[in-house]
């Protein structure tokens, strides 16, 4: 108990005592300016997602669970999407349904993910903190407390939001202890695993972290039985976490699926023939009567296999078009960066940001095996002629050019008969000044921190032999290629954007040390007595003892 109260006394001290410096004033301030933002996008953009995307099968999924019905579409269970987001949508539900909390669940999944976000904001100050210096963190926090696409995605019913904040809390609580002067504890590995196992359960993709952990470890001098050990450890709990889903799923499903059944489909779109790098639906990956008679989870598992044994053989026969496909996908991956705010208008089936309609064809998302249904579809639709707009689509292509106007000034009511009528690769846009700028601004953002964060790459391989900073940057590296084994959506890069925003952090801070010779002033001052992390722990620690030893006489003055 003494103890304890001991500790108590030690980090109340710690606490009062750097609420009065700068640094934590102008992280409270970040963290309010990041919710006053998030708040209010989410005020004006929250709103029931339309058409069948994703945000309408996430906000499905976690009323049916919620509601007791299960993870199972109308047809029999389901595996296709991974369960994090839909069970945690699927919490917040619940809790609003049996408390006095408003009854608008549209709110409450926008105000929860405002709460991730913000968190988000905190953790990537504490990454950059560890990692750096505590101006690196604070720069890093402004960076995300003003990312446009990372507001955006508060109000869209995604699991981008979710997946980062797990995925920053881990690499918080294993950034926490100095690599080469501590061992990790078993509490730090516990806690560490189970939030990885979360993470790849709302996107399997975190599960590359664990082949790098033995790697930055060794870097770190921890020897093979250790490195080994510890991250053995990791993941052992990271298994336990997602093993009972594999084993509902075993049940469920009648086939041994570890997270989900959307893999095959996946590898399928990027590997094939007329593969184009980006989202499509081909007929050789999505042929339905291939599994006419199966119930769903029958048909889910079949197809998932066959999807696979499709795709795996076909990029191992074709290298060079692999290649080739490969330079596409990035392109689509890094194009631009308002996905977000595409995904709150329901991806053109609820546009409200404005009222200028235009019909768009996106060419390259018009499958060739469904061209000319496409486009007679279009003519139906709207009066436009199919084959003059055979020949449009045709010279587009050629010319590079990805979205094709075939319609301005689009009336309300033949834009309704196109949503509720939706044709592949054919889009109702709007053309609102206010969109545009939004738009404009998120990009502008994006390449800035993309340039930026490019050259900040050096700050975590020089000086040589930073074990955490290397981590950090193999995980930047992971999440960032692990999309080109599949196929390229800006989507796909937004879980890299808080590793490119302490990147850019640093060399934001490290281009300041260079112009003003580390004379500098107000927040950023705060770096100037920390050389390294090493040298910032050991003061940190000398401190916490100095003080401990005073809260330790003033219990005894006490008593």
């Amino acid at each position: 108990m003494r103890e304890w109260s001991h500790r108590v006394v030690v980090w109340r001290r710690q606490i009062a005592g750097a609420w009065q410096g700068a640094e934590l004033r102008w992280l409270g301030a970040i963290l309010a300016l990041a919710a006053a933002l998030r708040i209010a996008w989410v005020l004006y953009a929250a709103r029931e997602p339309q058409g069948l995307h994703d945000p309408i099968f996430y906000y499905g999924y976690g009323q049916g669970i919620a509601n007791g019905f299960g993870y199972a579409l109308p047809d029999g269970a389901t595996a296709y999407y991974p369960i994090g987001y839909p069970a945690t949508l699927a919490a917040v539900y619940y809790l609003v349904g049996h408390t006095p909390i408003p009854d608008n669940l549209v709110l409450a999944t926008g105000f929860f993910q405002v709460f991730l976000s913000v968190a988000t904001v905190a953790l990537v100050y504490y990454v950059g903190r560890r990692l750096f210096t505590p101006a690196v963190g604070l720069v890093a926090a402004l960076w995300m407390a003003l990312f446009p696409n990372l507001i955006f995605h508060t109000a869209v019913y995604l699991t981008e939001t979710l997946f980062i904040f797990l995925v920053l809390a881990a690499l918080a609580v294993l950034f926490s202890f100095r690599w080469r002067e501590e061992r990790p504890g078993w509490t730090r590995l516990l806690v560490f695993g189970l939030l990885l196992g979360f993470s790849a359960l709302v996107r399997p993709i975190s599960l590359l972290f664990l082949p790098l952990l033995p790697i930055a470890w060794l870097i770190a001098g921890f020897g093979w039985q250790r490195a080994l050990g510890y991250s053995g450890a990791v993941l052992v709990v990271t298994a336990a976490v997602i093993a009972p889903w594999t084993i509902r799923n075993a049940v469920r499903m009648d086939a041994f699926v570890i997270i989900s059944t959307n893999v095959g489909d996946n590898l399928c779109m990027g590997h094939h023939a007329g593969a184009p790098g980006h989202f499509t639906l081909p007929e050789r990956c999505f042929a339905e009567e291939e599994y006419a008679g199966l119930d769903r989870p029958a048909f889910e598992v079949a197809r998932n296999n066959d999807n696979i044994r499709k795709a795996i053989p076909f990029a191992l026969k074709n290298p060079r078009f692999e290649l080739k496909l490969l330079s596409r996908k990035a392109y689509h991956l890094w194009r631009h960066d308002h996905d977000g705010l595409w995904a709150v208008e329901s991806y053109g089936d609820d546009p409200f940001i404005g009222s200028d309609l235009s019909l768009v064809i996106l060419t390259d998302n018009v499958p060739d095996d469904q061209f000319l249904l496409i486009l007679q579809g279009v003519e139906r639709l709207t009066g436009l002629k199919a084959a003059e707009l055979v020949d449009q689509v045709i010279e587009a292509r050629e010319n590079g050019v990805e979205q094709l106007v075939v319609l301005e000034d689009l009336d309300e009511e033949t834009a309704r008969l196109i949503r509720q009528n939706p044709l592949f690769g054919v889009w109702v846009r709007d053309n609102s000044s206010l969109r545009a700028a939004l738009e404009g601004i998120a990009d502008v953002f994006f390449f800035v921190t993309i340039s930026l964060g490019g050259l900040g790459l050096v700050g975590f391989v020089l000086p040589l032999r930073r074990p955490r900073r290397i981590f950090f940057l193999l995980a930047l590296l992971a999440l960032a290629g692990i999309p080109l084994v599949f196929f390229g959506d800006p989507r796909f890069h937004v879980p890299v954007l808080p590793f490119l925003a302490v990147s850019a952090a640093w060399a934001v801070v490290a281009a300041g040390d260079v112009v003003t010779g580390g004379r500098r002033s107000g927040f950023v001052e705060v770096a100037d007595a920390e050389l390294s992390p090493p040298e910032q722990d050991a003061l940190e620690n000398a401190q916490a003892d100095e003080e401990g030893d005073q809260g330790a006489a003033a219990l005894t003055d006490e008593r």
